[in-house]
């Protein structure tokens, strides 16, 4: 059987893995800096001053919020504890002094005429502690924007999600907010 070629199998391809789809992730169409300028404007307004307590008397249980973003010691304390990696200690270390001041505002809040020792500073509209200093200051964006970029991606970057988030309010309940925000993002 010299010379007589034996039969060649058929060659069959082998069977290569199928191959995933990419998982598509969501992307941030929005920095920090954006969000933290865009929420800035239904917060505060035409306010001078952005260093003060809010000036809502109504909100059950009396507010914290403060600053430009109106930053609550609710969501601050919140963050402080469930995600404490994405802060600094010297972040960290103003969360405490932010939740300080908070105790004093829940102490002096509409107590004028009621508190001896009442100090207007912690009212409605006080200048608390925290805005008298550019590190103070600094240190206040750095700590609300670096939550909102956790609470941006936490949301899946969608964007209405993330300032009902923020807002503690949806679309229905606070329709000019959502627009203020939506412009100043030129949605």
């Amino acid at each position: 059987m010299l010379g007589v070629k034996a039969a060649e199998a058929p060659r069959v391809p082998a069977v290569q893995p199928a191959v995933p789809a990419p998982v598509s992730k969501p992307v941030s169409k929005y920095t920090p800096d954006q969000l933290y300028d865009a929420i800035r404007v239904p917060e505060m307004g035409n306010e001078k001053n952005p260093w003060i307590r809010t000036k809502v008397r109504t909100a059950p249980g009396g507010s914290t919020a403060y600053g430009p973003v109106q930053l609550t010691n609710t969501l601050a304390s919140d963050y402080a504890k469930r995600y404490p990696k994405i802060f600094t200690p010297q972040d960290m270390q103003y969360i405490n002094s932010f939740q300080a001041q908070a105790q004093k505002f829940k102490q002096h809040g509409n107590m004028k005429g009621k508190l001896p020792t009442y100090n207007p500073a912690y009212d409605y509209g006080g200048a608390g502690d925290l805005g008298s200093t550019p590190e103070n200051q600094t240190r206040y964006g750095d700590v609300a924007r670096k939550m909102m970029a956790h609470m941006y991606a936490q949301k899946g970057y969608d964007l209405q999600k993330f300032i009902q988030a923020w807002r503690g309010q949806g679309p229905t309940q606070d329709p000019e907010y959502y627009s203020k925000v939506y412009s100043q993002l030129g949605r």
